[in-house]
């Protein structure tokens, strides 16, 4: 198998937010992955800074090129 399709995280984006004057710390995540069966997953993740956020993945049920597509 060849290494590109054995790495468990192929991208991961993460952004944050910060406004001081109005009291704005927020967080936002995104990492395209593979799962322990090999399925591609979209996982994101958003919240206050210095809190474990909430969480939504989204699974591509191994279709490579759907996955890039997101």
């Amino acid at each position: 198998m060849p290494d590109e399709l054995r790495s468990p995280i192929k991208h991961h984006l993460v952004l944050h937010r910060l406004d001081p004057e109005q009291g704005i710390r927020r967080f936002y995540s995104l990492t395209i992955e593979r799962d322990l069966f090999g399925t591609i997953r979209l996982v994101r993740n958003w919240g206050r800074i210095g809190t474990n956020g909430q969480e939504l993945a989204v699974l591509m049920h191994g279709k490579v090129d759907e996955g890039w597509r997101v």
